[in-house]
């Protein structure tokens, strides 16, 4: 089995010896492990808001050397916001996040309550004044370089413990697995059921290993470097993206995912990561798709609105707009979604959004709903 991700989740300055020991583990037991990564608690229960940049760079630093790819330091309050996003500008490996609804409590490590006398913990009520503070931050970023936005997320409805980033935030010590899943189901011809044998098999291999297991967030996402895609399943399922039977088929994924007989945590939906597959450009540039058509997948379980390149004009009341509707299908069914959005700075729609990530293509901007 391909695994995106072997994700600890720790305490802040702990676990990546660890967390590197799980991967070495999977590897040695046939896996292929494309990237190791830790997260921590939500960064307003362990550090203050103006010392996260530094502490964030320190943390950055060390856990880079022990091995460890990429670094979250989870959902922040809408006061957290302008912290956040100054860590981002000073980092290259951190990703950050901020909830779209009310969170139930401010917590710490393993459930632990904090007291830090203010209310920009994460439990503050955020509502519409999160979709401006996030709107504003994504539009600030972008500014400064768009790619920034790939490490920035609004979360709504996400549990602790979900292995992609930048959704994911510790609550309790352990590992779960992110995979990279779509090249399988196609080349057992859009059978979803096909995984079951490896991933069973996987999840015997990750309980041996000597950190506790969480579980596996199956999510249909494309490769990590563009290897497979889900517009061409869903193509191959006879509903390609922006057709009327899309959204059904989405579903029936869904669903099929979730009957795995593992462990499961995380998204366990469709991903359309816009910028990070190749079929999804391409029908972008074919005008094939819309914005409300990934909004109305999002209600079948797809994942949210993820690397969805815009254009550079979009102001912050739009933007908080369309962050609202992704909040309001969350709420509306109970789903755990998130928005990564790259407004693009002097591009109008249909123009490209040039990207120079490794986990990028370049995308026409689209039009905003």
């Amino acid at each position: 089995m391909i695994i995106r991700a072997v994700t600890g989740f720790v305490p802040p300055g702990e676990g990546a010896l660890r967390t590197m020991k799980v991967a070495e583990h999977l590897r040695s037991c046939g896996h292929e492990v494309q990237t190791v990564r830790l997260a921590t608690p939500p960064w307003e229960t362990w550090c203050a808001p103006g010392a996260l940049p530094t502490k964030a760079r320190v943390m950055e630093a060390a856990v880079r050397e022990a091995g460890i790819n990429f670094l979250s330091l989870g959902p922040c309050s809408t006061a957290g916001v302008p912290a956040a996003v100054e860590t981002l500008l000073a980092t290259k490996a951190t990703f950050c996040a901020t909830r779209l609804e009310e969170n139930g409590g401010s917590v710490g490590y393993c459930g632990t309550p904090t007291d830090r006398g203010d209310d920009s913990g994460p439990g503050s009520r955020l509502g519409r004044n999160a979709s401006d503070a996030i709107a504003s931050a994504m539009l600030r970023l972008a500014q400064a370089d768009p790619q920034h936005n790939l490490r920035f997320a609004a979360l709504a409805h996400v549990e602790a413990g979900t292995p992609f980033f930048p959704a994911a935030f510790a609550q309790r010590e352990g590992f779960a697995l992110a995979m990279e899943l779509t090249p399988q189901v196609l080349a057992a011809g859009g059978k979803v059921t096909a995984l079951s044998p490896g991933l069973e098999a996987l999840e015997r291999d990750a309980r041996a290993a000597d950190m506790p297991f969480l579980g596996i967030d199956p999510s249909l996402a494309p490769g990590l470097y563009g290897e497979g895609s889900i517009a061409r399943l869903m193509a191959l399922l006879g509903a390609p993206v922006g057709s009327p039977g899309a959204p059904e088929l989405v579903g029936q994924l869904t669903t099929a995912l979730r009957a795995l007989p593992v462990e499961q945590v995380g998204y366990r939906g469709v991903m359309f990561a816009v910028m990070e597959d190749p079929g999804l450009v391409e029908a972008a540039r074919q005008r094939e798709f819309s914005v409300g058509n990934l909004l109305e997948y999002a209600s079948h379980c797809g994942t949210g609105l993820d690397t969805v390149p815009l254009p550079g004009d979009v102001g912050v009341d739009q933007l908080a707009a369309l962050l609202d509707r992704v909040a309001a299908v969350a709420d509306a069914h109970a789903k755990p979604l998130s928005a990564r959005l790259f407004p693009a700075p002097g591009v109008k729609a249909g123009e490209t959004v040039a990207t120079s990530s490794p986990y990028l293509f370049d995308c026409p901007a689209m039009e905003m709903p």
